[in-house]
């Protein structure tokens, strides 16, 4: 008897029977596996391949026409006969169900196999046809060929046994945005299923799939008119017949959202609560956002319900999104996270492109995600991914401003969102892939309706940075002339992320060789012509300046384009002399081109000194003004200016500097007091410490005690207010003990990391190596430092790691004990470390073990040069690890280092 088994355990059974008997057996597996919506098990599929490839599904040529099925395999209690035909139905429902696995694994060539096995089997059957045809639509939405599922949709056979393949067939047209066929085909079937019920009588298969359907048309009818133009009588006659299939068990809303809540709950469940202020982790290294946060702790995430509700939407007609109206990102994400975070990472990914579910991709779609997936996987991905791109670029050529609407939204979602999962899967792909991506992203960039619209600004920025971000010095090179040719958008475009900037300082930040790459000289000169014309928008004559910069800093404008562009950015000035409405803070004009009857410094030091510079907000304001009268983006505009301008100073200019920051202080915290605590610009803190330190203090002489209480009042303030200070010797060393110091760098966030181990540092070091060697405060603060690195302490383990390798660079001497206790840690962490697949709260951007072995890396490589001629074996492997590592910021610090 077959009753008590699993569907799993009942595969696994069939492989060790004779053919077909094996077959019969499987299919019962493959039943209880599809009505509990679970997928195969890899070794489930192992086993059908083999039990598949046992039996000939046509004919059999010695005229067998019926197999017996004995009785401890049967679902009676005695032997059953079969007729032939039943054992090509289970092979057939056993290769869909293969089928389906390699669609749902995103494995385009067993999913092409099987397809093709098929084919022949199931002509002349309708409704196996329809099956057919349905997973191929299925695969062409999964990878995002809107194309593909639209000539298979076409193709669809006009004749069924079950007329519930039109309601899918109408969840499909839906999906890639045929919504008026689509409604008009939902209503077709829905009257074909009413007209097949026979009036007293209870089908329950009937009445589901028309509860289905009517879910299905209400979808449907919500994106193409507002719910409250739908007539009352109408919706009337719709609630009272979802009632009576209620009395049925036949009301899907309930099946729906049981599952909804079990896929939602389950990667949700929280323990040690907590409360306070956190970071997010981004998935660029270094990049930390912070938030306010009630909740949370570990979480294990759960992908069979995730799993079960995405088959149960397939299967039942229930679209993810129509046009604009999506399932519902909030429930799409709790579904996809899991799928992200191991179990099927590829189609969480395409899921959330195609749904729109954009939120599940920045929490889940993180670098050890990225870095543990398999190669394959990591490649095939990529591929599907730059095809869908690609074909959706196409679509918004010919929408242009009608993107996001009807029967183009589904490009809409795969350009918003396929280019962020492309951006981030540039981590792991090769340089063919690489280049082909950039040449993508150069395209999409000249297409109206990406420049049109600024929610693919961002997107398209991550793209384009990541992926040159990748390459090697050579393949920039190889690239510049198409970065410097990088589409400018034409159009006056004011909200939304900023135009990308392809040669940004981050990527070419020295000077060119001696023999850079040829530019056509109709480059500079088109970017020219948009910087000084009229009739341009303000946002194109920007990016035109910044991109003419750039090429200047990198030495590729002639003297003639050099003066053209001096010409064009001094023209109109404000009642300071300098350059009016540009992109530059005011620093940037010290570098860049200007007429020769202009200095620059004199001007600056004039604007800081006598006006222009920190002028005060009102002390007494109700309320703050945002966007570009934000005082908040005029002070960090200040601020960097008079950090980053190499400009000299006297005491009597620091103390004028003093009084007039003095000056701004009150109505700076008063508007720091208004703006709710989300918009309050936390990250100027550093800025302003950073210029009472670095530009003041070096030339404050007799004013040097004003500038430290000052600096002290700023601090006190900052740490009273939850803003992000590093630790300086100047605020710390006077006043706080080691362990003070200490609590600082290991509380710092992650975007504070490097910067707070150099400052560090800075506080030992501050009165010279040899006077600080045999100070108590010295010796305590390293020996702190150093037991968390062997004992592997977990809290600020990263940024503890850089400090100790900073104070090394800076001749600080392990004894051999130390030096045997560092090296075991660097290899507990070398394992400990290593890119797995993750589990862990939906918050997590980024793990920070990925930064713990980055932080470890640099140790290791700073060791390692001191033992060049015999290095341990400890180094050896890190070596070896910053030669293979996934992640290029753990393979960063080995790149200068002979192998």
């Amino acid at each position: 008897m077959l009753g008590g088994w699993s569907g799993v355990a009942l595969i696994d059974e069939a492989v060790n029977l004779a053919a077909p008997l094996d077959l019969l057996v499987a299919r019962e597996g493959v039943w209880q596996l599809a009505m509990a919506g679970e997928p195969l098990t890899p070794t489930g599929v192992k086993a059908l391949d083999t039990i598949l490839a046992r039996t000939n599904p046509s004919d059999p040529l010695d005229g067998t026409t019926t197999v017996t099925l004995p009785r401890e395999f049967s679902l009676t209690d005695h032997a059953e006969v079969l007729p032939w035909v039943e054992v090509k139905a289970a092979w057939v429902e056993a290769a869909f169900a293969q089928l389906c696995e390699a669609r749902e694994d995103v494995q385009e060539k067993r999913f092409l196999q099987w397809e093709e096995a098929l084919r022949g089997i199931v002509q002349g059957q309708p409704d196996w046809e329809a099956r057919r045809d349905w997973e191929g639509v299925r695969w062409a939405i999964t990878t995002l060929d809107r194309k593909g599922a639209l000539e298979r949709l076409r193709r669809w056979p006009d004749r069924h046994t079950d007329a519930f393949w039109e309601g899918r067939r109408a969840a499909a047209l839906a999906e890639v945005g045929e919504i008026e066929e689509a409604r008009d085909l939902n209503q077709r079937t829905l009257n074909r299923v009413r007209a097949a019920q026979v009036p007293g009588q209870a089908d329950y298969r009937l009445l589901s799939q028309e509860g289905w359907l009517m879910v299905q048309a209400r979808f449907i009818g919500i994106e193409r008119r507002k719910m409250w133009e739908v007539e009352a009588a109408a919706n009337e006659r719709r609630i009272g017949r979802l009632n009576v299939l209620r009395q049925y068990d036949c009301d899907p809303w309930g099946n729906l959202s049981q599952l909804k809540t079990q896929a939602a709950l389950a990667p949700l469940r929280l323990n040690d609560q907590q409360q306070g202020v956190s970071e997010e982790r981004e998935f660029d290294a270094g990049w930390v956002k912070r938030f306010r946060i009630i909740g949370g702790g570990a979480t294990e995430p759960d992908a069979e319900p995730a799993l079960r509700l995405l088959r149960l939407c397939e299967w039942a007609a229930y679209p993810l999104r129509v046009g604009s109206v999506t399932f519902g990102t909030k429930e799409l994400t709790p579904v996809i996270v899991p799928l992200l975070r191991g179990a099927a990472p590829r189609l969480g990914v395409l899921t959330a492109v195609r749904a729109g579910a954009g939120e599940a991709l920045t929490v889940s779609l993180n670098r050890d995600i990225v870095a543990t997936m398999a190669p394959d996987d990591a490649s095939a991905l990529i591929e599907v991914l730059l095809n869908g791109l690609s074909q959706a670029g196409e679509e918004a050529e010919r929408a242009r401003e009608r993107i996001r609407y009807g029967e183009h939204h589904f490009s809409y979602q795969v350009l918003e969102h396929g280019l962020e999962a492309l951006s981030r899967m540039m981590l792991r792909a090769d340089p063919t892939q690489r280049r082909a991506a950039l040449d993508l992203a150069a395209h999409l960039a000249g297409v109206h309706a990406v420049q049109w619209d600024s929610n693919f600004h961002g997107p398209l920025g991550h793209l384009l940075h990541r992926c040159v971000g990748m390459m090697s010095n050579q393949e920039k090179l190889d690239v510049l002339p198409i970065l410097a040719a990088f589409p400018v958008p034409a159009g006056n475009i004011t909200m939304g992320d900023r135009w990308p900037d392809p040669l940004s300082a981050q990527h070419f930040s020295v000077q060119l060789p001696a023999a850079p790459p040829d530019l056509p000289a109709s480059i500079p000169q088109r970017l020219l012509a948009h910087a000084q014309a009229d009739t341009v928008s303000r946002f194109e004559r920007h990016t035109a300046l910044v991109r003419l910069a750039d090429l200047f800093r990198l030495g590729l404008l002639t003297p003639e384009h050099q003066q053209t562009f001096a010409q064009i950015l001094w023209r109109d000035r404000d009642d300071q002399n300098l350059p009016r409405d540009t992109p530059f803070h005011v620093f940037a004009f010290l570098k860049l081109p200007h007429p020769s009857d202009v200095e620059p410094a004199d001007l600056l030091k004039a604007r800081y000194l006598g006006g222009g510079a920190f002028e005060p907000p009102e002390r007494d304001a109700q309320e703050v003004t945002l966007g570009e009268a934000d005082p908040q983006a005029r002070m960090r505009s200040d601020l960097i200016s008079l950090r980053q301008a190499p400009l000299s100073w006297t005491p009597e200019d620091v103390r004028t500097l003093l009084d007039r920051l003095q000056a701004w202080w009150p109505g700076m915290t008063r508007v720091w007091e208004l703006l709710p605590g989300a918009w309050v610009d936390r990250g100027s803190a550093t800025l302003l410490l950073d210029v009472l330190k670095d530009v003041l203090l070096p030339h404050a002489g007799t004013h040097r005690e004003a500038v430290e209480a000052f600096m002290y009042e700023v601090t006190q303030y900052f740490q009273s207010h939850d803003f992000p200070v590093a630790p300086d010797g100047n605020t710390l060393d006077a006043r706080e003990s080691s362990r003070a110091l200490l609590d600082a760098l290991i509380g710092a966030a992650p975007s504070l990391v490097s910067e707070t181990a150099r400052r560090a540092v800075r506080v030992l070091l501050a009165d010279g190596w040899e006077g600080k060697a045999q100070h108590e405060h010295f010796r305590e603060l390293r020996g702190a430092l150093l037991a968390r690195v062997i004992h592997r302490a977990s809290a600020g383990l990263d940024a503890v790691l850089h400090a100790v390798a900073h104070l090394i660079t800076q001749g600080m001497i392990l004894e051999p004990e130390e030096r045997r206790q560092t090296l075991l840690s660097l290899e507990h962490l070398a394992e400990e470390t290593a890119p797995r697949p993750l589990t862990g709260s939906a918050n997590e951007q980024r793990s920070e073990r990925s930064d713990v072995r980055t932080a470890a890396s640099v140790l290791a490589a700073t060791l390692y040069q001191q033992f060049q001629d015999d290095p341990p074996a400890t180094l050896m492997i890190w070596a070896e690890i910053g030669r293979t590592d996934p992640l290029p910021e753990v393979r960063k610090p080995w790149m200068s280092l002979d192998s």
